[in-house]
């Protein structure tokens, strides 16, 4: 049997069925245009890497200024940017704007391929400025980047020309040369045991160039910029995201990504809840090469307030760590200090996350923020209202506030693009949520997700009703069940890959889908890695997660919980489907 490539040519079984169930609104992956929320969603993730960057570029830009390595800056108002560039690399050429004007750029015949950002780096301006824009007075950077990493990747190289004037500035028009020989490819596949990787090649035009594997500085390796280097770096099985970075005195850097995918499995256990949530967080944080100040805090015994937090969570590239109600957790103290958290983002009420809690938190030296309400429903409201406002969504999820299997399984799609996820009741939209949706007209998509067992047709009418939206604007991933619901998210997100999300079908993230917990803590990891979460009953695979199974290429998988949470049994299985 010819295992499933998910290179998107034909709808599925899964959804063809969908589509008959459910004749009243649109279940075909055609209609949905996502195109708009993944670019909002790629422009954040980029700021928030140039964030990251910034402190340790302004501190090479002071301590270089007498060895400035060839580097040359040009007052003008007017400037080139030209060089080449594939799916891989960005480049980052830094602004001094003297005074605000209106800022022209010219793409010369740049292929559509190659786009461009301009970047402030003041984190308090959410903005991101083009062609036409006023730009106030400051320092900016402007990105070039190959469009379609996540959906059409390519090695190959295309040339680009910006002309940029309009304004009086201080620029270095040239960025440091990467020229990497090994690894040979940018999505690297290694086989079951693999345990590291060899990188080679050589650095020109740059004052400090290195490589990154994980956020702590687990494999970082500084690289020569003035000879071939050649360096074998440490991998585990699942996802490793390497990231080289050249940079030099003026700010400007050129960077390489690599998604290195060793085949196997690994489980996040612990000895409850509490520390599966604390070994999720360390993994999240020593995959990613780009660390977060901040950790998303959730009553650990009760999902109610905690599932719409996923978006959020991925907003800020931040973990879900579980607590008591009442009193940290030990675990989640220890993994805090650890990873040197510094902004807590505590989900619900007092009631649901005590005011003893949020003080145990300030002893630690941590700011707080806290998304509370009435109820859940007001509770996932606030949250939608705040990535509406620094992503400006045009789309939404809608799911049962009365049951978190069909939440959670959407928190990874909803993660990757940072699209909120509004609880609604079985039969009505609550008041709350009708709220946020007659207020945002800006979000005018709207999945559900779930069968009419969990959000009936009459609340798909409601959605369908509002002015601005209208019934070719509502879409149901429904199924038999929980699993089955699981199963047909990632056909509708990843089987025409390419069109419609992140999501990588051969990475799978599994938790129980009888339970919450896990889940819910794995929700940032899962959204992360580009992979779905499945659920499973904790001692056997359901049968369509099973037929899923067997029809698909599956190169990585994760378990998330102990033994008692998915049994060995479950892992057995899981393992002999691994490619």
């Amino acid at each position: 049997m010819n295992k499933r490539k998910w290179t998107g040519a034909v709808l599925s079984a899964m959804m063809v069925i969908s589509m008959l169930v459910f004749p009243g609104f649109s279940s075909a992956q055609g209609n949905i245009n996502l195109d708009g929320q993944r670019k909002r969603a790629k422009q954040i993730k980029t700021k928030q890497m140039l964030q990251h960057f910034a402190s340790k570029r302004e501190k090479q830009r002071r301590d270089a200024v007498h060895s400035k390595s060839g580097a040359s800056l040009l007052d003008v108002n007017e400037v080139d940017f030209s060089d080449k560039i594939d799916s891989y690399h960005w480049h980052v050429y830094h602004l001094t704007v003297s005074e605000a004007g209106t800022i022209q750029v010219n793409s010369n015949g740049t292929p559509s391929k190659v786009m461009y950002d301009i970047f402030p780096w003041n984190p308090e301006d959410e903005k991101v400025y083009h062609h036409g824009d006023t730009l106030p007075a400051g320092e900016y950077d402007f990105v070039v980047q190959y469009n379609d990493i996540e959906f059409d990747p390519t090695e190959t190289d295309f040339n680009y020309d910006f002309t940029v004037n309009g304004v009086q500035m201080t620029v270095d028009n040239n960025v440091p040369t990467v020229e990497t020989t090994s690894p040979a490819t940018h999505n690297v596949h290694l086989a079951k045991g693999t345990t590291s990787v060899t990188f080679a090649g050589s650095v020109s035009g740059a004052n400090n160039a290195g490589i990154s594997m994980g956020s702590q500085g687990k494999g970082v390796i500084e690289v020569s910029t003035s000879a071939p280097y050649s360096k074998d770096i440490p991998v585990q099985a699942g996802y490793n995201f390497a990231t080289l970075t050249a940079s030099e005195w003026s700010s400007n850097m050129a960077i390489e990504f690599f998604k290195i995918k060793v085949s196997g499995m690994k489980r996040i256990a612990g000895a409850d809840r509490y520390e599966v949530s604390a070994n999720i967080s360390r993994l999240l944080q020593d995959t990613y090469p780009f660390p977060t100040d901040t950790v998303v805090i959730a009553r650990g015994d009760l999902y109610t307030d905690a599932l719409s937090g996923g978006a959020l969570a991925s907003f800020y590239g931040a973990p879900i760590l579980l607590t008591g109600t009442n009193a940290l957790p030990e675990k989640i103290k220890q993994e805090i200090e650890v990873m040197m958290y510094s902004h807590a983002i505590i989900l619900g009420g007092t009631g649901s996350v005590s005011t003893n809690v949020e003080n145990q938190l300030k002893a630690m030296g941590l700011t707080t923020e806290r998304y509370d309400g009435a109820n859940r429903f007001a509770v996932s409201a606030k949250i939608a209202g705040k990535i509406s406002k620094v992503t400006g969504t045009d789309t939404a999820f809608i799911a049962s506030g009365l049951n978190f299997p069909d939440a959670l399984s959407a928190s990874s799609p909803s993660g990757q693009m940072m699209m909120p996820i509004l609880l609604v009741s079985k039969d009505y939209v609550p008041a709350e949520i009708d709220a946020f949706i007659k207020s945002h007209p800006n979000v005018k998509q709207f999945i559900i997700v779930g069968g009419p067992g969990t959000v009936s047709d009459a609340v798909a009418t409601k959605i369908a009703s509002y002015s601005h939206v209208g019934k070719d604007n509502v879409y149901r991933v429904g199924g038999a069940n929980r699993f089955e619901v699981g199963v047909n998210l990632v056909d509708f997100f990843g089987l025409t890959y390419q069109q419609y999300g992140f999501m990588d079908p051969h990475t799978l993230v599994f938790a129980n889908g009888l339970d919450f917990p896990d889940a819910l803590s794995g929700g940032p990891l899962a959204a992360k890695l580009y992979a779905p979460i499945m659920l499973s009953y904790p001692t056997r695979l359901d049968g369509k997660v099973n037929e899923f199974l067997n029809a698909n290429e599956n190169e990585v998988i994760y378990i998330l919980g102990g033994t008692g949470s998915v049994s060995t049994t479950v892992e057995q299985q899981l393992n002999a489907k691994i490619q």
